[in-house]
């Protein structure tokens, strides 16, 4: 590393000499409790006679002086000029800056090594950013000043261009920016220049200068500018109209910003706010204010995007509701589940036979099955029911007994095995000959047990399924959470793919094992608690293998009842039960496989045609969740590949994946709230039967997506959609 060396002054105490600067002196002052201590006083005294005291006893730097004759700081006394220049950009909040922070990082760091930034900091008053640059070699303080103000869109203090001006320096949680490097010398930087600044690039806008225009008719995205301004201002910004004088221009603000990433013209922008009240000159500065935040090629935000999307709707431009198309279910069911829809309230039908699922596939734990893969599958379940809170979710209790309660028997037993084991270790513990452990196999565990005990039920379960039931999803986060030893998440998903799983430690009071797991798990959650739950889990491949279904939200209706199951009913369910547990051995599927074979390129081809990554991810586990479901309803159908068994296997990898890409496909795609379903927009379908390049990217910055179509159109082309009429226009084909 270069020695280090002083580029600039400081004067510690306001009127003693100056010391050239250095980092034990310069750091040491502001990592100076007392320093700090005194910003934070005097901050709190704004407006009062102590903010003044306070403010002429701070240390400062005089960043434009190398030298200064004997110390004393006054412009007739600065020997050498330094190779900095400050800047200050004070009472931002009048500028528009709502968060100094926020638009550091957005507008002045992406520009930091054009601008040659060494230093940064929030200056005293709170309101104001200090920046510290390296001065060009064709331009002095006051040139690289109005350079820097035009680079980063913020209006300078113009006062701030004497040789000897001083810095107060800021306090450590001030500081935004700091190139030691730089700031003490410790490496060399090369010199450059700038190019000179046209005087419209260095002036704000002027009302005089504004063109209003007609903007009745204006449209992007198929719908008209002013629906989507008021539209923004009314849904995102949340403000009722008309706007009412003193909150019109932080409204007109907000909404500006968030209009930039669909229209940037100044006059167009400004044109659409007049009609909200304010006069020309007050539109002006919104807009330039408004232009300080915009960011080349920033995509819309999601808000914006969704208010799209809704005028679209509305337009009727948007085909289907958002979500991806699902096949009815169904009208011949197989034996068991039909006898379950048909008791469930309107609306709980899907809920009813994703709930059903890993329940049913714990019963035919010694089931088997070729898959696509020609690897051999189990029935394996994960599926998880999100509803409000009172909304009926609690259904899957009821039905966890009513499939459940044979195995739920013969635990009981083994439950009590195990404890008259555990009472005569305790009474012989100091004999010699221990009872022999009974190591009785437990189907039904709950979430909220321990690796170990886990891992110890898997084992002496000898490769049956074991099964976790729990309508509050919550709780089982909050046991994740509990430590290490609790985090099952691995667990889970080696469960779905029946992998190979265990642990080697000494202790005897840990278990040691190495078996493939069987687990089967069936919850239930509000959206709050099922969002984090899931979290992250798009990304890590958990979300793929569960089987998820939404209830219908009850507001303002009466409490969802199921009927009760008549005797015949209750002797079709005790049947399928029996089926169930006598299934056993491999069974081959052929016409299931190619359905969904078929099925997958079906969804292949939409995720082409859509560019949706999570459509192309979640298809493949959904199909595979769709498979295993088709085995159960063979065995139910009596061992005959009909095409009920074909049906409901295609209706399961429907549901699964819509419901999938509703849920995490925002996640998997660009890691946004995945509170809110995904919409799915077929780009394609919308796209008319001739289209440009434009029309393509304009759909794709709607969904969120980049702008760059060029491997979206190969593909079409490739696959025989399209045909291509000149370099930026195409034609659908029949295909």
């Amino acid at each position: 590393m270069q020695k280090e060396k002083a580029l600039f002054e400081l004067e510690l105490t306001r009127g003693a000499k100056t010391i050239p600067a250095t980092r034990a002196n310069l750091m040491g002052t502001i990592y100076s409790p007392s320093h700090n201590q005194a910003i934070a006083e005097g901050r709190a005294a704004k407006g009062t006679p102590k903010y003044e005291k306070v403010k002429s006893s701070l240390p400062g730097g005089i960043v434009h002086a190398y030298k200064l004759k004997d110390g004393k700081r006054c412009e007739a006394n600065v020997e050498v000029e330094s190779d900095l220049v400050g800047n200050d950009f004070d009472h931002l909040k009048e500028q528009g800056v709502v968060d100094i922070k926020e638009y550091f990082v957005k507008h002045i760091l992406p520009v930091k090594d054009e601008i040659r930034l060494v230093w940064a900091y929030v200056t005293y008053s709170g309101n104001g950013i200090r920046l510290v640059v390296r001065r060009p070699s064709n331009a002095g303080i006051e040139e690289t000043q109005k350079w820097v103000a035009f680079k980063i869109k913020l209006k300078h203090d113009t006062k701030c261009k004497d040789k000897a001006r001083l810095f107060f320096l800021p306090g450590i949680d001030d500081i935004l920016f700091m190139d030691e490097a730089a700031l003490f010398g410790e490496k060399e930087l090369p010199p450059y220049t700038i190019a000179p600044l046209a005087l419209s690039e260095s002036e704000p806008l002027q009302a005089e200068s504004i063109q209003v225009v007609e903007v009745e008719k204006e449209e992007r995205f198929g719908i008209k500018l002013v629906d989507l301004v008021e539209r923004i201002v009314t849904k995102i910004v949340k403000h009722p109209l008309p706007l009412v004088e003193g909150e019109r221009n932080n409204t007109l603000l907000a909404a500006a910003r968030k209009m930039l990433a669909v229209e940037s013209d100044p006059n167009m922008l400004a044109s659409l706010l007049m009609p909200f009240g304010l006069g020309k000159a007050e539109v002006t500065q919104v807009v330039n204010n408004a232009l300080k935040y915009k960011v080349e090629g920033e995509a819309i935000h999601a808000d914006v995007r969704s208010i799209i999307r809704e005028l679209r709707a509305e337009a009727g431009l948007v085909t289907g509701d958002g979500l991806l198309p699902c096949r009815p279910l169904p009208k011949k069911l197989p034996l068991l589940v039909r006898e379950l829809v048909a008791i469930a309230p309107p609306g709980f039908e899907a809920a009813v036979i994703v709930a059903a699922l890993p329940l049913m596939g714990t019963i035919s734990t010694r089931l088997r099955m070729k898959y696509l893969d020609g690897a051999i599958h189990s029935p394996s379940f994960m599926s998880h029911i999100i509803g409000e809170q009172a909304s009926g979710k609690s259904f899957i209790n009821w039905l966890a007994e009513l499939l459940l309660h044979r195995i739920r028997m013969r635990d009981e037993v083994a439950r009590n095995q195990e404890q008259e084991y555990n009472e005569a270790i305790k009474r012989c513990k100091n004999d010699a000959k221990q009872p022999d452990d009974p190591k009785p196999v437990i189907i039904e565990v709950p979430f909220s047990i321990s690796v170990t005990m886990l891992l110890k039920r898997l084992a002496q379960a000898k490769g049956q399924h074991l099964v976790s039931v729990t309508d509050e999803v919550a709780t089982v986060t909050k046991t994740n959470k509990a430590g290490a030893w609790s985090q099952k998440t691995e667990i889970y998903r080696h469960g779905f793919d029946n992998m190979r799983y265990g642990q080697d430690y000494m202790s005897e009071n840990s278990y040691s094992g190495i078996f493939h797991v069987f687990y089967n798990m069936l919850s239930g959650g509000t959206p709050d608690t099922t969002e984090e739950f899931f979290r992250g889990n798009a990304l890590n491949g958990s979300a793929t293998r569960y089987a998820v279904a939404t209830i219908p939200d009850n507001f303002g209706g009466k409490m969802p009842v199921f009927k009760t199951l008549t005797t015949k009913q209750r002797a079709f369910i005790e049947l399928g039960i029996d089926i169930l547990e006598q299934a056993e051995g491999e069974i081959h599927l052929p016409k299931v496989l190619k359905a969904l074979e078929a099925w997958q390129e079906e969804k292949c081809q939409l995720a082409i045609e859509t560019q949706s990554k999570a459509i192309d991810t979640f298809r493949r586990r959904s199909a595979n969740i769709g498979f295993r479901a088709g085995a159960l309803a063979y065995k139910l159908c009596g061992d005959k590949e009909t095409s009920v068994v074909v049906d409901f296997a295609l209706w399961v990898a429907d549901f699964v994946l819509q419901q999938q890409v509703a849920q995490w496909g925002a996640e998997l795609e660009r890691g946004e709230e995945p509170k809110q379903a995904h919409p799915v927009i077929n780009l394609f379908q919308e796209l008319p039967e001739k289209f440009t390049r434009e029309e393509l990217v304009s759909l794709r910055t709607i969904n969120g997506q980049g702008k760059n179509v060029r491997m979206i159109i190969k593909r079409w082309r490739d696959n025989g959609m399209i045909q291509e009429l000149d370099d930026k226009s195409y034609v659908k084909t029949s295909k």
